[in-house]
């Protein structure tokens, strides 16, 4: 499942050494999945992502508030995998649309910002001059700004 605080995002799966192969992923009900509200990248919103990775570990390891398990539990294999995803935020695209607008002046230097936000995952910027309006994005997730143009004013 994806879990974000707002400053990172990971994917954390929950699951039991069968002898051979793993078992389902229990972190949908450790986490409780269904009571936490989704952000616009679809991931679980939690206070705090390490916290959680913190207490998924203890539940694999068997330790704090995980330590007593039922007998059929002890001799189980239990182990967390953790990946980050990059995230964009808004202040790192923003940092990218000026960086491009330093590195195209002059041939944009017309061109005034009027939004930035996220739609559907992706962050995106609004930008006119005095006669067009243009679509900003990293449509690639290669740190280029790409602009396309939307239509005149």
């Amino acid at each position: 499942m994806k879990l974000t605080d707002g400053k990172r995002i990971v994917e954390i799966r929950m699951q039991v050494w069968t002898g051979s192969g793993y078992g389902p992923d229990w972190s949908q009900d450790f986490f409780e999945a269904g009571s936490l509200t989704r952000d616009d990248s679809g991931a679980s919103v939690v206070d705090d992502v390490d916290y959680c990775i913190d207490q998924a570990q203890d539940w694999a390891d068997k330790r704090g508030g995980f330590a007593e398990v039922a007998p059929w539990e002890e001799s189980q294999e239990r182990f967390v995998f953790v990946t980050e995803e990059e995230t964009m935020t808004r202040d790192l695209f923003e940092d990218m649309i000026s960086n491009w607008l330093f590195d195209s002046s002059p041939s944009h230097d017309s061109l005034t910002i009027t939004d930035i936000r996220c739609e559907n995952g992706e962050w995106v910027g609004y930008a006119e001059d005095d006669k067009c309006c243009y679509h900003l994005t990293d449509q690639d997730r290669d740190g280029n700004i790409v602009i396309n143009y939307v239509g005149t004013k």
